[in-house]
């Protein structure tokens, strides 16, 4: 029984480091895919904000959530006060900003003049 116990916190400890990994990785891409076409479409006088904004938030949110799991697990292997009450802190700010950022990017996304443009995009590509 002993065995199973420290083989199920083995794995919840590696499933929880993978998806911390995995959300800074997400977040890294989403950033440095931002600053590529940023300097792209500086270039070729291309430059559309609300596009690199609402791509980058798109990868800022799933990061988050990712983020957010690792959380919920670390807290499930080691269950104290202290980091319960850390964990509902970071998961309120990240809900917070996870919802507004998701909020901006539906905005982002109804809007007509963005849509015109993401479908040129689309054809070019």
């Amino acid at each position: 029984m002993e065995y199973l116990t420290s083989f199920i916190g083995f794995i919840t400890t590696q499933t929880s480091l993978l998806l911390g990994y995995l959300g800074v990785l997400i977040m890294m891409y989403g950033c440095f895919k931002a600053i590529c076409n940023f300097i792209y479409q500086i270039r070729k006088n291309l430059l559309h904000i609300e596009l690199l904004r609402l791509e980058l938030g798109q990868y800022l949110a799933l990061g988050l959530e990712f983020l957010i799991g690792k959380d919920i697990i670390q807290t499930v292997i080691n269950p104290t006060w202290n980091d319960l009450g850390k964990l509902g802190t970071i998961i309120i700010l990240r809900t917070f900003l996870n919802f507004y950022l998701t909020k901006d990017i539906e905005k982002l996304e109804h809007n007509e003049s963005l849509q015109h443009i993401v479908l040129k995009r689309k054809r070019l590509e």
